[in-house]
């Protein structure tokens, strides 16, 4: 019935069962692709659906078989079943961070991170962000974002139309803005819908700061980026 349905040669279907077998998993059991990350590389070349049959030439038939193929390894080639077709692809891998947030940004009263890993993984992401991007976690009232209605939860694309992929180039464009200057925000929401408001700099109630965690630990520093005494 696998082979009915999924079109997979009888040579490859052979090396499935040995290994379904091999580790006492259910005998209809297949593995395939139920989401990409669209910030990383593998979604270049994988896609919903995908029936993953071998990696580098060894049959996996769970996630863990996976994980023990790719580990310590920057590329693999893997031979998928797409649309009733067997296909091989290079795949770049990445691995995820798992130690929460190490960057955050306040700006004009905005809350300002890479999105959660979990999040990108079963959501939308804007074309072009890397490293989970730049987006948007709290409000403060009375702000100059709050007085423009600037929302929370969705990604920044754009600042003075100049595109920001992550939190460096987010940083390397505000950091060089003028106090109680009109600065033009571009937005897109979880469901890819994009609007564009406009805000005040006020760095000597609302400065910007970057907090980041040290790469190990608990600790965090605090830098000051323009803020006015």
């Amino acid at each position: 019935k696998v082979k009915d349905v999924y079109k997979i040669s009888a040579e490859r279907l052979d090396m499935l069962k040995k290994r379904i077998k091999e580790k006492k998993l259910d005998r209809k059991h297949v593995l395939s692709v139920s989401r990409v990350m669209t910030s990383y590389p593998p979604a270049d070349v994988l896609e919903i659906g995908d029936i993953i049959l071998n990696i580098n030439g060894f049959p996996v038939a769970d996630v863990e078989d996976v994980e023990d193929q790719v580990k310590g390894k920057s590329k693999v080639t893997v031979t998928i079943q797409r649309n009733q077709e067997e296909k091989t692809v290079d795949v770049i891998t990445a691995s995820l961070p798992i130690a929460g947030t190490s960057q955050v940004v306040a700006f004009a009263g905005l809350s300002i991170q890479p999105i959660f890993p979990h999040v990108a993984f079963s959501s939308f992401m804007p074309e072009g962000a890397e490293n989970g991007g730049v987006f948007i976690v709290r409000r403060m009232s009375g702000s100059p974002a709050d007085q423009s209605r600037i929302p929370t939860n969705v990604w920044i694309t754009h600042v003075n139309d100049n595109p920001v992929k992550n939190i460096d180039d987010f940083l390397e464009i505000v950091t060089n803005l003028e106090n109680n200057s009109d600065t033009r925000i571009k937005i897109v929401t979880r469901q890819g819908v994009s609007r564009a408001y406009t805000l005040k700099t006020d760095f000597h109630y609302f400065g910007t700061q970057l907090l980041e965690r040290k790469v190990g630990t608990t600790d965090w520093t605090n830098q000051s980026i323009n803020n006015e005494v």
